[in-house]
């Protein structure tokens, strides 16, 4: 019954999402790799938990925003490394670096990177390991 909301409008939508009533796998798919709205997209993909699909989203998405929600919820680490080393946006690039584990990765990103925000976070991300270690 949740997911046979009558959905026509983003408010409504919106709603539904935030509340927990969309709960088939598919149609949260759907709205999170389809919907206008980046805001929704966002959303959608906080209840995703296919690791494909995700990964799909977090390295393809139009919005750096959408991709940055889907980062927060991939836990392969090599695409976690793909997505910090290749991204045009620094902002998700260093969203990734903050998932990251492997020191050895963080390392080079550290040093590698062209831009000083995910530098930064990747030496960051290296201390936060070592202390945790």
């Amino acid at each position: 019954m949740p997911d046979k909301i009558k959905m026509e409008t983003t408010p409504e939508l919106l709603l539904a999402l935030h509340q927990g009533k969309i709960t088939n796998a598919t149609t949260l798919e759907r709205i999170a790799t389809s919907d206008p709205s980046e805001y929704l997209r966002s959303v959608a993909v906080g209840h995703l938990t296919d690791q494909a699909v995700l990964e799909r989203i977090a390295t393809s998405d139009a919005s750096p925003d959408v991709r940055m929600a889907a980062i927060w919820h991939l836990t392969n680490q090599m695409v976690l490394e793909r997505i910090a080393t290749s991204d045009v946006s620094k902002y998700v690039r260093k969203n990734s670096v903050d998932r990251l584990t492997d020191h050895a990765v963080l390392e080079r990103i550290a040093q590698a990177d062209r831009e000083l925000i995910v530098r930064r976070a990747a030496e960051l991300r290296c201390k936060e390991i070592r202390t945790l270690n």
